[in-house]
């Protein structure tokens, strides 16, 4: 049977909770569908010190914590489903995960990104369980070597967080980083941190359950555990129909759908500018629903 709702939220990230929350309090009914967990990829950052209100920083960890404790005081429900598919029709959304159908008024996009896939030969025919893209998965491994492949803020700030119960080796493919300054220095300076530039992996291989790094000439560039890679993500909206896509300005200037937070802000992924955009949503819908109920 298909549900129907007033607004739809798709990702109970930053950016999708904060539009629930407005909406909730402004008595608008919402659904929130989230494939795999509250939060997003802020629960993999070691320590978030850019966000207004907390002076000391607060972990990933506990912010994650923080926005369950919100969505529960305020009984947002949210749905834990894959959606497949999103279309437009008839002045209606229809929504298909891989559980169930919902229909609704108005949309918000807030699914985040996905990561790069590299082109690794081998990479697929190692064990699943020894690498990752995010170091969630590695959160109970202890005293192991874990390589980081990428150069930017995720990859060091990765690292010094694996770091903390284990060695980590960081393999730059250049000589070049793309990461803050202060990540940089602090990484470099930690005692459980190797940092090897112009170490581009063309092939990695496992025997015995140890990964064998190789560069395209088939020199060896390190050994390890376990692998995180790290170079970079994409925008994740692929379940969206081509009418939706062929329709998204004209969507998004009648109020009826956004995309938002880190799916549709490029390099300016800040929980901050997230939570931001999903206020703004939030405003916007609720401002069209006041519209026409005038």
């Amino acid at each position: 049977m298909q549900k129907h709702h007033k607004v739809l939220i798709i990702g109970a990230g930053p950016a999708g909770v904060s539009t629930a929350i407005y909406l909730k309090r402004a008595g608008v009914s919402v659904e929130i569908i989230e494939r795999n967990r509250v939060g997003g990829l802020i629960i993999n950052a070691r320590r978030i010190d850019n966000y207004a209100g907390f002076p000391n920083g607060v972990t990933g960890t506990k912010f994650v914590q923080l926005l369950n404790m919100h969505i529960q005081r305020l009984e947002l429900p949210v749905l834990y489903e894959d959606l497949l598919h999103l279309d437009y029709a008839d002045d209606t959304f229809t929504a298909r995960t891989n559980k169930s159908t919902h229909s609704a008024d108005f949309v918000v996009v807030a699914t985040g990104t996905k990561p790069k896939v590299p082109e690794i030969r081998g990479l697929y025919k190692i064990d699943a369980d020894l690498w990752a893209y995010e170091p969630f998965f590695f959160q109970n491994i202890i005293d192991e070597k874990i390589a980081v492949i990428g150069a930017g803020d995720a990859a060091f700030d990765y690292a010094l967080s694996l770091a903390e119960r284990n060695s980590t080796v960081i393999l730059n493919r250049s000589d070049r980083t793309r990461c803050l300054n202060i990540l940089e220095i602090e990484a470099l300076s930690h005692k459980n941190i190797e940092y090897k530039t112009n170490a581009p992996v063309s092939e990695v291989i496992e025997y015995n359950r140890i990964l064998h790094f190789y560069d395209s000439q088939g020199v060896t560039i390190c050994s390890a555990n376990r692998l995180l890679i790290a170079i970079g993500r994409i925008a994740d909206y692929g379940f969206l129909s081509d009418n939706i896509a062929d329709k998204i300005v004209e969507l998004n200037s009648q109020n009826r759908f956004f995309i938002i937070g880190d799916a549709q802000n490029g390099i300016f992924r800040q929980s901050s500018i997230a939570v931001g955009d999903g206020v703004r949503a939030a405003m916007s819908i609720t401002a069209m629903l006041n519209k026409e109920i005038k």
